[in-house]
């Protein structure tokens, strides 16, 4: 069995002061910083609570500011391997085959008696202190929004010996490096490129995820996850260069309009304008097998994209750049010569060709005599069409042999046992290849059938893209040969972008799916924090550390001073003052109903000192008014309560009772 955290103690760190946090289901563990003594007490948690490919599972949960994250960056610095830190400053238990290690730098009076109980315990003041996450290192997966101080490190596998990081600002980089083969900084690449690959390899992700058999049964049963995966990928063509295309041309016109001409800018506005004036509505006369026109669009949309990227490329002189063009056009119209328009090659072979002139034209710059030590511009904008056009015909031939095709759309059915591998396989190797990390020849989209082709909800896409991202690490720790599997999981905030339904599902699910990934004799640890209380009714609390602030500093709540989380109504989880202490009305309804209760004070001390002031007529209006008001409360005993502060009787109660629900049912019927 690999390591495990049972225990935390935080001396000092940011908002943090004499924190325990306990981590182990099955132990609690206690500090006594006035005594210095450190006591273990059993949980009474049966040992098959969870499935033995999870070691546990431990919830930090506490209001926003409180120090959820800081305390799993701390627990981040101690353990895993490649960090630097100066001391412990505190306490850090693990258990590791077997053995329970204790490393402090804080005084344990006790230490003789723990000892002799079988503990082993590790002093780390000095020189060991620098080498903490050395000893006490566990390999572990992250995934946080909250943890930008370590996204300034380059991004690689081994970066930390064993852990990943899965979070969006870190996947930005390390895709960039695994992918494309280049180390990636800002000065080598612009913000548009290096979201562009990252939103590419995080397609790809959900695509090996969908397509892993291990996954695919969806049905809930006994060690599947219950997910609802959507069973389609669909292709479509990259619109999105349309739309770069129509900003860039009226940028252009703009600026040309006000500070005049320039060759740059003369350039890319007739370019520019040529392909807006031939795009619309083409479609290409070669010969095409019905129901695949779309492969035309495909084509399109990506020369879009091969403008906008060769003319922003600034070691290019524009010289070069509109040569580059036209010589592929042999017209100053990109689409407007016979070698495209009037061709009578199907789509791929015409893409084949220009590959072939390319490769020809490339051949002929060897021969000629070129000046050392000088770039050769020319040379280099033939190597980028290569690219392009490379790329490109290996996209058309995924699409138009390998994909499946209805209605004029390509897809993949990931639930065909019998072609997915190889349709994946080869999908996999086009999106990883560094032109379609630039270029993104097509998109991809998820549905769960292909008669509407639904749009997968942003929580449906969160859930996939947390699960591909856990999925595609244990993926590569099977295929690199020097990698550690994981043996932690660190979720930070897991509730957002979930739906209260999912939320009440998800640990059952991330349960599921983790025993998927990982094996009894390398059982997982996970760790989340979260905001929301729905997540604790599948949370023993041996299994939940609540955090409070008190006197503005943080504080751990004792276990004998929470309540049972497990299986307790959501309603009664969300009453707890721990969560909502005052109360589970929105803030501003407390306004409106306070001012409520407040005018129907006034307006009965009004009638009585000075009745002269209201007619009767005035009387029964601002009756109608504060009660029309009243009816708007969800909330029966509140309701209740002002319109009997009203006056009103219980015959008159009854009535607008009975009519507040002849207006819910006429509601539910009109809906």
């Amino acid at each position: 069995m690999d390591k495990q955290l049972v225990f935390a103690f935080i001396k000092h760190y940011r908002c943090l002061s004499e924190v325990g946090i306990n981590f182990d289901p099955r132990h609690y563990v206690e500090y006594d910083s006035k005594t210095k003594k450190l006591s273990f007490k059993e949980n009474i948690l049966p040992y098959d609570f969870f499935p033995d490919t999870i070691a546990g599972i431990t919830a930090i949960v506490g209001k926003n500011g409180v120090g959820k994250s800081t305390i799993l960056q701390w627990v981040f610095e101690r353990i895993v391997s490649g960090c630097a830190v100066d001391e412990l400053n505190g306490i850090i238990i693990i258990r590791d085959s077997g053995k329970t290690i204790i490393y402090h730098d804080v005084d344990i009076a006790n230490s003789r008696d723990l000892e002799r109980e079988g503990y082993e315990l590790i002093d780390t003041r000095g020189k060991y202190g620098k080498s903490i996450n050395q000893s006490a290192a566990i390999p572990l997966v992250l995934d946080s929004g909250n943890f930008e101080e370590l996204t300034h490190n380059r991004a690689s596998d081994t970066e930390w010996e064993g852990s990943r990081i899965i979070s969006d600002n870190y996947l930005l980089v390390h895709d960039i490096n695994s992918y494309s083969g280049v180390d990636a900084r800002p000065s080598e690449g612009t913000v548009s490129q290096h979201l562009e690959a990252f939103r590419i390899q995080n397609n790809l992700r959900i695509c090996l995820l969908l397509a892993d058999p291990q996954f695919r049964n969806i049905d809930g049963t006994v060690g599947k996850p219950d997910i609802n995966l959507p069973r389609y990928v669909i292709f479509s063509p990259n619109h999105a260069y349309s739309y770069i295309l129509d900003n860039k041309m009226t940028s252009l016109k703009f600026r040309m309009d006000r500070y005049g001409e320039d060759e740059e800018s003369k350039f890319q506005s007739d370019y520019l304008s040529n392909l807006l004036s031939v795009l619309p509505n083409r479609k290409m006369p070669g010969t095409v097998e019905k129901g695949k026109e779309k492969i035309c669009e495909f084509i399109f949309t990506s020369l879009m994209s091969f403008y906008v990227n060769l003319s922003g490329i600034e070691v290019f002189p524009v010289s070069v750049k509109k040569s580059a063009l036209e010589w592929l056009s042999g017209s100053p119209n990109l689409f407007g010569d016979d070698s495209y328009v009037h061709t009578e090659k199907s789509p791929m072979e015409w893409v084949s060709a220009m590959v072939e002139r390319i490769e020809k034209a490339l051949e002929d710059r060897v021969s000629l005599n070129s000046r050392p030590n000088e770039p050769d511009y020319e040379g280099s904008g033939l190597e980028f069409c290569r690219e392009f056009f490379t790329g490109l015909s290996r996209s058309l031939d995924f699409l138009y042999y390998v994909a499946d095709w209805k209605d004029g759309d390509p897809y993949i059915d990931v639930e065909n046992v019998a072609t997915i591998n190889q349709k994946i396989g080869s999908l996999e190797k086009l999106m990883s290849n560094r032109t379609f990390l630039r270029e993104r020849f097509f998109d991809l989209s998820y549905s769960h059938d292909l008669e509407t082709i639904s749009i997968l909800s942003a929580g449906e896409l969160a859930m996939l893209n947390l699960f591909s991202r856990l999925r595609s690490v244990w993926n590569e720790r099977i295929t690199v040969s020097n990698a550690m599997t994981p043996s932690m999981i660190i979720l930070d905030e897991v509730e957002n972008s979930f739906h209260p339904e999912w939320q009440r599902r998800f640990i059952s699910r991330l349960i599921s799916f983790c025993s998927s990934l990982a094996t009894s004799d390398n059982p997982v640890q996970v760790i989340y924090t979260t905001h929301s209380p729905i997540t604790l009714s599948d949370m023993p609390k041996c299994c939940v550390n609540m955090l409070n602030r008190v006197d503005g500093m943080t504080v751990s709540l004792r276990r004998n001073e929470m309540r049972q989380s497990f299986g307790a109504n959501v309603f009664d989880l969300y009453n707890d003052s721990f969560f909502m202490e005052k109360g589970l009305i929105g803030e501003y309804a407390v306004s409106i109903i306070k001012r409520l209760a407040e005018e129907i004070e006034d307006f009965h001390r009004i009638c009585i000192d000075h009745p002269e002031d209201f007619t009767e007529e005035d009387k029964a209006l601002h009756l109608e008014n504060l009660t029309e008001r009243i009816n708007l409360i969800g909330d029966e005993r509140i309701r209740s309560y002002l319109l009997s502060r009203l006056g009103l009787s219980r015959e008159q109660l009854e009535i607008e009772r009975l009519k507040r629900r002849i207006e819910e049912l006429e509601n539910n019927e009109r809906n």
